[in-house]
C-alpha cells in the first residue's frame, strides 16, 4: 500500500512540475525585448562588388536599467551556398562598441560594410550583445543583391568575342587585297 501511495504522489508531483510554470525555467528564457535593434537604412540594397556601404541601425534599451558594454556587428547569409559569410575574413565589417544605454534611450549607429563578394543574393542583419543583457539580439534581415558579370548576356559576349576578331581580320584582308590589286593595275599601266 505504501509503495502504491508513493508512486501516486511521485506521479502527481512530476505532473505538477510540467503543468505549473517554474521560475527556474523562466529565468533562462528571453526577457521581454529589453534590447531592440532595427535597420533603418535601405531595406533593399542593390550594388556592385567592391563598394563600401553604410548600414544604419537603431538600438534601443527598453528596460528600466542601464545596459552596459554593447557590441553591434553585421552578419550576412549567402543564399546560394546556404552559409553564413565570414565578414571578418575579408576585413569587410567592423563592430561598433557602445559603452552604455540608459533606460528607454535609443541610439543610431553606422556600421561600415565592404562588399567584396561575388554576385549573389545575400541577407544582411545586425546583431547586438551585452554582458548585462546576456542575450544575443538580431534585426530582421534585409536583402542585398550584389550585381556582377552574371547579369551580362553570355551569348552576346561569346558572339562579340568571335565576330569582332573575324570582322577585324576581314577588314585587314580586304585592305591588303585592295593594295595588291592597285599595284597590279599600276604595274599594267
Amino acid at each position: 500500500m505504501n509503495k502504491r501511495l508513493l508512486c501516486v504522489f511521485t506521479f502527481i508531483f512530476m505532473f505538477s512540475i510540467l503543468i505549473v510554470p517554474n521560475k527556474a525555467f523562466a529565468a533562462s528564457t528571453l526577457k521581454d525585448n529589453q534590447l531592440n535593434i532595427d535597420i533603418i537604412s535601405n531595406t533593399d540594397i542593390k550594388c556592385y562588388p567592391g563598394l563600401d556601404i553604410v548600414v544604419e541601425a537603431e538600438i534601443k534599451n527598453n528596460s528600466d536599467k542601464t545596459i552596459k558594454d554593447i557590441l553591434l556587428y553585421t552578419n550576412m547569409i549567402d543564399t546560394k551556398k546556404n552559409a553564413v559569410v565570414d565578414l571578418g575574413e575579408f576585413n569587410s565589417a567592423k563592430p561598433i562598441y557602445i559603452e552604455s544605454l540608459k533606460p528607454n534611450e535609443s541610439r543610431i549607429v553606422k556600421l561600415p560594410l565592404n562588399l567584396v563578394f561575388t554576385s549573389s543574393r545575400y541577407y544582411l542583419y545586425v546583431t547586438g550583445f551585452s554582458k548585462d543583457y546576456n542575450n544575443v539580439v538580431s534585426t530582421k534581415a534585409v536583402t542585398i543583391d550584389i550585381m556582377g558579370n552574371s547579369l551580362v548576356n553570355k551569348n552576346k559576349v561569346i558572339g562579340l568575342s568571335v565576330i569582332e576578331p573575324i570582322a577585324i581580320l576581314a577588314v585587314i584582308v580586304v585592305s591588303l587585297l585592295k593594295k595588291k590589286s592597285k599595284r597590279r593595275l599600276e604595274a599594267q599601266l
